[in-house]
This record gives structure tokens, C-alpha cells and sequence, in this order.
């Protein structure tokens, strides 16, 4: 075991989380740099071209599938992409995933093979199914299941952060956390749509713009996320310095007419921080201008504002921390994309325009809220440039 601060009795608990390594999977992308190329040249997920298909559902395959995956995807799509973001993640950070810990985030787990019938995913569920084929591919260590609805990716971030700060070592030094979501099988697709969340699925109108007065509704989508967090002696170029985890039990599927927890939320994160970039949750539905007036008050004049989910479409329950390596993407290249579906933003959008695509700033926070009411945020920041003085030994 490499030495760390527990040996000299100090503990994690003030040590900075690092950032080591990202890796990501997108219908824009079999990786994180071809997915944020993507991204900067203003492509979207619903630009599908080609003929309508007559089947709604196969509309919603076409806009949404990964169809690039190093190893594939057939068969078991969110093994595939998880296990793919996660070696990504692993190379980017020089670790190996092997005896390492694992935080795992889905909403539905790998539902194909429980639609298969597979005997493992029937005995234990598509969620387990999908941790035991993910630690037998990546021979990880222990393994943590989060199920958060849409929220899912920054809870399991959240208990990720938690889990490498317990105190007086008995906490791991590093963890690897993945999200991954698969739910373009029909019986999704329609369930989605009788709840009226779905944009209209024909060839003009299935598109998500969220924040735009033409919102409609958002654009399912596979995606898989990764994000390998260190803490030792060393500082970090990214840390992620705060998270926040809260749920209102208004109802099973409609959120609160006023998002009480997604306001306390955001007033634990970024009350008193120079915040310079949001990265909301913003599904494109009529919910989208309330989660912005949670944000406002907390924010100075310059900050700027990216919604992914308007390039990448939902991935549901990796639809945070998908928005969480994007912002780590914004900051390590000091630019941020194109939102061309943003012609028309609602009010609440207009003071956050101003910024360029050069202003990324050096402290993002990113936020997710779920069917339940599951609301989660959290920050990060640029170490070097937010402790100066700290790294120069001045305090």
C-alpha cells in the first residue's frame, strides 16, 4: 500500500479528493475526447438524419444507441459501455481497476439480459447482474450499488467522496466510480412517453432544447460515465471540494411544484463560492425554470451556464455524472461548447449568456434530480489556481 496521510494519523478528512481520470461513452463517442470534439463542434444526438422509421421506438433507438464500443455492445449494453469508461477512466488516472474499490450508479441496471432471462439477472436483479459481470470483467474490489433515479451518477459520486474521507485510515485512497444507463427497449420508450416527459417522437420534433423556450421534452439516450478519485499528499489539478445529497418525497414521478430540495441543494454548495460555471440538470421540460431559480441568487455577474443533455440527450440514471465529466473536460481544455439549441433561452437563462465559450472559469458545479424527488449536486474546482498559497507554502 503506497503511504498516505493515515500512516502519520492525520486521516483523509482533509486531504483533497483528486480528480485522477475520466473516461466516458456517448452515442457522440466511444470515448471522452471523441465525445467532447463532438461536443465543440456543436453535433447533437437528435441530428439522426435519414429516412423516419414507422416505429416510434425504433426512432428513439436510432437518435439514443451507442453503436461504437470498444468490445461491443450487443448483448449487454450497460456492461459494455460501464466496463469500457471505466478502463478509460483507469489509463487516464495510471491506476489499474483491478482490487480497486467500485461505486456503481444506474436506475434500471442491465435490463437486457433480465429481458433475455438470464438466470443471474433473474436471481438477482438487472442491478446485481450488473455489478457481478462488472467485477468479474475488471476483477474490482468491493463494490457499492447506488439507485437514485436520475439522479443516480453524482449520489454514488457523493458516497464515492464520502467513502475516501473517512477518518483515521479507514477509508480507501482511491475509488473508481461508474454510471451507465441502457433503456431504449420499447416498454421504456412508451412508459416515458404515456408520462408526457418525451419529446415528440417523429423526425422534427424528437429533439431535446433545454432552457429554450421551444423545450418539449427530453431525447433517451445509452451513455456510461467514469470518474477514478484519489486523495493523497499530493496536489490535484481538478478536486472535487463538495457534495450535496437531499430528496422531497413530493411524489412518485412529478416533482415538487417548488423545488424545495434541489433549493437547499444548491444553497449548500454555492452560497459563499465564486461559482464561475452551472452545469443543470435540465431535462427540457417545463421544470427547467424553476431549477434555475435555485441557482440565480447564488450567482455573481460572468458566471456561465452548459446543458449537456441538449447535445447528448438522457441518459437517466448516468445522466449526472455524463454532465460531471463534461465539466471536467470544459475545464481541462479552458473552452466550452456550442448550445445551438439555445436560439431562444427562457428569462432565467439570459444573465448567464454573457460568457464566452473561453470563459470556463475555475470552480463548476453540477447538479441531477430523479423521479422521488432524488436531488444531488456537486463542485469542483481548479486546485492550483484556488490554492495558490497553499501550494506555495504560504499557509
Amino acid at each position: 500500500m503506497p503511504q498516505s496521510a493515515t500512516k502519520h494519523g492525520r486521516g483523509h478528512i482533509n486531504l483533497p479528493v483528486e480528480i485522477a481520470g475520466v473516461g466516458l461513452v456517448t452515442p457522440l463517442g466511444v470515448n471522452a475526447t471523441a465525445t467532447f470534439e463532438a461536443l465543440m463542434a456543436g453535433r447533437t444526438v437528435w441530428h439522426c438524419g435519414g429516412e423516419a422509421p414507422e416505429d416510434p421506438a425504433a426512432l428513439v433507438r436510432r437518435v439514443g444507441k451507442v453503436r461504437a464500443c470498444p468490445g461491443g455492445v450487443e448483448g449487454d449494453p450497460a456492461v459494455a459501455m460501464a466496463e469500457a469508461a471505466v478502463l478509460e477512466a483507469c489509463r487516464d488516472a495510471g491506476v489499474e481497476p483491478s482490487g480497486l474499490p467500485l461505486v456503481i450508479a444506474s436506475s434500471k441496471g442491465e435490463i437486457e439480459a433480465l429481458a433475455r432471462c438470464e438466470i443471474e439477472a433473474v436471481a438477482l436483479g438487472p442491478h446485481g447482474y450488473l455489478a457481478g459481470q462488472l467485477q468479474r470483467r475488471l476483477g474490482t474490489g468491493t463494490i457499492r450499488m447506488v439507485v437514485a433515479a436520475c439522479a443516480s451518477g453524482l449520489v454514488a459520486l457523493d458516497r464515492a467522496y464520502r467513502w475516501l474521507r473517512y477518518p483515521r485510515g479507514r477509508g480507501p485512497e482511491t475509488v473508481v466510480v461508474v454510471a451507465t444507463d441502457a433503456s431504449l427497449a420499447e416498454p421504456f420508450v412508451h412508459s416515458y412517453r404515456r408520462l408526457g416527459v418525451l419529446a415528440p417522437i417523429t423526425p422534427d420534433g424528437y429533439a431535446q432544447r433545454p432552457l429554450s423556450l421551444r423545450r418539449c421534452g427530453f431525447v433517451l439516450a445509452e451513455s456510461a460515465a467514469a470518474v477514478v478519485l484519489r486523495v493523497g499528499p499530493t496536489k490535484p489539478e481538478i478536486a472535487l471540494s463538495s457534495t450535496s445529497v437531499l430528496c422531497e418525497s413530493y411524489d412518485l414521478v412529478r416533482p415538487a411544484p417548488s423545488p424545495e430540495a434541489l433549493a437547499r441543494c444548491a444553497g449548500v454548495l454555492l452560497r459563499g463560492k465564486s461559482v464561475d460555471m452551472i452545469h443543470p440538470h435540465a431535462p427540457g421540460i417545463e421544470q427547467d425554470v424553476h431549477e434555475m431559480a435555485c441557482y440565480l441568487p447564488y450567482l455573481e455577474s460572468g458566471a456561465g451556464i452548459y446543458a449537456c443533455k441538449g447535445a447528448l440527450g438522457h441518459s437517466l440514471g448516468a445522466a449526472g455524472l455524463v454532465a460531471f465529466v463534461a465539466a471536467c473536460l470544459c475545464m481541462r481544455a479552458g473552452r466550452r461548447p456550442p448550445m445551438p439549441w439555445l436560439e431562444d433561452p427562457i428569462e432565467a437563462v439570459w444573465p448567464l449568456l454573457d460568457a464566452g465559450p473561453d470563459a470556463v472559469g475555475t470552480r463548476h458545479a453540477i447538479f441531477a434530480s430523479g423521479f422521488g424527488g432524488h436531488t444531488a449536486g456537486v463542485l469542483i474546482e481548479n486546485f492550483f489556481a484556488n490554492h495558490a498559497e497553499t501550494r506555495c507554502g504560504r499557509s
